[in-house]
């Protein structure tokens, strides 16, 4: 009985809970994205759909604790996107 309670509760007990970053995160990224929309005529649909998803790539991996350095991430995809068009 006692194991069998144990049990239970220990599986109630999530073993991983999500941390929030202590990195800022929307801010760079709602920035990439205010200067992305400057030049966005001159992009192609296709390149423009895969330089939003990877950016919301970077912010969810920094919006998971998985990352910290999204500001200088944000700026080599956005000079990697001044180099693509």
């Amino acid at each position: 009985m006692t194991r069998a309670l144990l049990s239970a509760f220990i599986l109630g007990i999530p073993l991983v809970t999500p941390s929030s970053s202590a990195v800022d995160c929307g801010s760079p990224y709602v920035a990439f994205l205010q200067r992305v929309s400057l030049r966005t005529e001159a992009m192609p649909g296709e390149a423009l759909v895969a330089l939003h998803r990877r950016a919301l790539r970077i912010f969810d991996a920094c919006d998971c604790g998985h990352m910290t350095d999204v500001e200088r991430r944000l700026a080599e995809l956005e000079k990697q996107a001044r180099s693509d068009t």
